[in-house]
Protein backbone atom coordinates (compact mmCIF):
# COMPACT_ATOMS: atom_id res chain seq x y z
CA UNK A 1 0.00 0.00 0.00
CA UNK A 2 1.84 3.24 -1.32
CA UNK A 3 1.17 6.21 1.13
CA UNK A 4 0.29 9.72 -1.23
CA UNK A 5 2.03 12.58 0.19
CA UNK A 6 -0.16 15.12 2.07
CA UNK A 7 -0.51 18.90 0.18
CA UNK A 8 1.73 20.38 3.10
CA UNK A 9 4.36 17.59 2.04
CA UNK A 10 3.78 18.25 -1.22
CA UNK A 11 4.17 22.40 -0.87
CA UNK A 12 7.13 21.95 1.66
CA UNK A 13 9.18 19.72 -1.48
CA UNK A 14 8.10 21.91 -4.50
CA UNK A 15 8.58 25.21 -2.75
CA UNK A 16 11.66 24.51 -0.27
CA UNK A 17 9.53 25.76 2.99
CA UNK A 18 11.45 24.97 6.22
CA UNK A 19 10.24 23.34 8.92
CA UNK A 20 9.45 26.77 10.54
CA UNK A 21 7.04 27.64 8.02
CA UNK A 22 9.12 30.01 5.54
CA UNK A 23 10.45 29.52 2.23
CA UNK A 24 13.79 28.42 1.82
CA UNK A 25 16.29 30.80 -0.01
CA UNK A 26 17.12 29.69 -3.29
CA UNK A 27 21.08 28.84 -3.52
CA UNK A 28 22.42 29.81 -7.02
CA UNK A 29 25.63 27.76 -6.32
CA UNK A 30 23.78 24.58 -7.09
CA UNK A 31 23.22 25.11 -10.11
CA UNK A 32 25.03 24.56 -13.11
CA UNK A 33 28.68 24.43 -12.64
CA UNK A 34 30.56 25.85 -15.59
CA UNK A 35 34.56 26.16 -15.95
CA UNK A 36 35.97 29.79 -15.06
CA UNK A 37 36.39 30.50 -18.10
CA UNK A 38 33.86 29.01 -20.31
CA UNK A 39 32.60 30.21 -23.47
CA UNK A 40 30.97 29.99 -26.95
CA UNK A 41 32.53 29.96 -30.47
CA UNK A 42 30.29 32.18 -31.48
CA UNK A 43 30.94 34.57 -28.15
CA UNK A 44 34.06 34.33 -28.55
CA UNK A 45 33.94 35.54 -32.39
CA UNK A 46 31.42 38.69 -30.86
CA UNK A 47 34.03 39.71 -28.48
CA UNK A 48 37.09 39.12 -30.41
CA UNK A 49 35.28 41.88 -32.67
CA UNK A 50 34.05 44.33 -30.05
CA UNK A 51 37.46 43.99 -28.47
CA UNK A 52 39.52 45.36 -31.47
CA UNK A 53 36.49 47.69 -32.16
CA UNK A 54 37.27 48.92 -28.53
CA UNK A 55 40.79 50.20 -29.21
CA UNK A 56 39.84 53.77 -30.78
CA UNK A 57 37.50 54.34 -27.93
CA UNK A 58 40.35 53.17 -25.62
CA UNK A 59 42.90 55.81 -26.93
CA UNK A 60 40.37 58.59 -26.87
CA UNK A 61 39.56 57.44 -22.99
CA UNK A 62 43.43 57.32 -22.62
CA UNK A 63 43.89 61.04 -24.06
CA UNK A 64 40.84 62.45 -21.88
CA UNK A 65 42.36 60.55 -18.29
CA UNK A 66 40.01 57.50 -18.09
CA UNK A 67 42.89 55.52 -16.74
CA UNK A 68 40.09 53.04 -14.94
CA UNK A 69 38.83 52.17 -18.29
CA UNK A 70 41.65 51.40 -19.90
CA UNK A 71 42.77 48.96 -17.41
CA UNK A 72 39.05 47.32 -17.80
CA UNK A 73 39.78 47.26 -21.29
CA UNK A 74 43.84 45.71 -20.71
CA UNK A 75 41.68 42.87 -17.69
CA UNK A 76 39.30 42.31 -20.66
CA UNK A 77 41.91 41.33 -23.18
CA UNK A 78 43.79 39.38 -20.86
CA UNK A 79 40.26 37.27 -20.00
CA UNK A 80 39.51 36.64 -23.62
CA UNK A 81 42.99 35.35 -24.02
CA UNK A 82 42.50 32.82 -21.39
CA UNK A 83 39.18 31.64 -22.70
CA UNK A 84 40.13 31.12 -26.20
CA UNK A 85 42.59 28.97 -24.77
CA UNK A 86 40.29 27.20 -22.92
CA UNK A 87 37.50 26.84 -25.32
CA UNK A 88 40.04 25.85 -27.89
CA UNK A 89 40.81 22.27 -26.23
CA UNK A 90 37.12 21.34 -26.43
CA UNK A 91 36.89 21.77 -30.28
CA UNK A 92 37.58 18.55 -32.26
CA UNK A 93 36.97 20.38 -35.65
CA UNK A 94 40.22 20.89 -37.09
CA UNK A 95 39.18 24.04 -39.05
CA UNK A 96 37.49 25.87 -36.16
CA UNK A 97 40.68 24.83 -33.99
CA UNK A 98 42.60 26.80 -36.81
CA UNK A 99 39.99 29.61 -36.70
CA UNK A 100 40.80 30.28 -32.62
CA UNK A 101 44.55 29.68 -32.98
CA UNK A 102 43.96 32.64 -35.34
CA UNK A 103 42.33 34.54 -33.18
CA UNK A 104 44.69 33.94 -29.89
CA UNK A 105 47.51 34.91 -32.50
CA UNK A 106 45.82 38.17 -33.04
CA UNK A 107 44.68 38.80 -29.69
CA UNK A 108 48.19 38.13 -28.33
CA UNK A 109 49.70 40.74 -31.26
CA UNK A 110 46.89 43.60 -29.97
CA UNK A 111 47.56 43.02 -26.05
CA UNK A 112 51.72 43.74 -27.09
CA UNK A 113 50.36 46.81 -28.39
CA UNK A 114 48.08 47.83 -25.75
CA UNK A 115 50.86 47.46 -23.29
CA UNK A 116 52.80 49.47 -25.41
CA UNK A 117 50.70 52.39 -25.96
CA UNK A 118 49.29 52.66 -22.70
Amino acid sequence: MSVLPTAHNFFRCVYKINPNGRMAKKDYRKTMKLPRYAGTYHGVHKWYEHVFEKLGWMVLADAKGFHGKVSEYKKSINRLIKTIEHIKSEYENQNQVHDLNVLLMNTKVLKQHVEKDF
